[in-house]
């Protein structure tokens, strides 16, 4: 019939698994749901779909650990919700987002510098590389550490480095 939309083969879990080479490949079952096979032979479930005026394609999960039968319901579900006005693209960044801040908030100072020396220590000078490693430790033990060392890295504000 003309004008009809190309419908994908409905795969079956056996076809899928066997699937080995690179690129796309329409599964069925759900319009616009694709295993992505890498370079490297990895698989993971993409739903291409259009979410306002845009196309998007929202990653479901690798394979094998999300089964073609759940990366379907997934699909679907995921479609409907779209249909309802929701983007679960601007959705997963939100919550991600929010988990960072709240590791972020939980962060102390110490833990930062700790970070921090360990990245500044690979621009120092080879041959004295372990010397000032040596003393930015010992500054900050004993100057900074007691007094700011344990608050979230939020909570550190000015008054607090002029009293270190």
């Amino acid at each position: 019939m003309a004008g009809m939309p190309k419908q994908a083969p409905h795969l079956t879990a056996q076809e899928v698994r066997a699937i080995s080479k690179t690129g796309y490949h329409a599964v069925g079952g759900v319009s616009g749901l694709i295993l992505q096979v890498s370079k490297q032979g990895s698989k993971s479930w993409i739903l291409r779909t259009v979410i306002g005026a845009k196309r998007r394609e929202v990653g479901l999960g690798s394979f094998p650990e999300v089964s073609l039968a759940n990366a379907r319901i997934l699909a679907g579900e995921l479609k409907q919700q779209i249909k309802e006005g929701f983007d679960p693209v601007v959705e997963r960044e939100r919550k991600q987002r929010e988990i960072r801040e709240a590791q972020t908030k939980n962060t102390t100072f110490q833990e930062v510098a700790e970070q921090f020396i360990e990245k500044k220590t690979k621009e120092f000078k080879e041959t004295s590389r372990a010397k000032q490693r040596q003393r930015l430790e010992n500054s900050l033990s004993r100057y900074a550490y007691p007094i700011i060392g344990k608050l979230p890295v939020v909570e550190v504000e000015r008054d607090n480095v002029l009293r270190v």
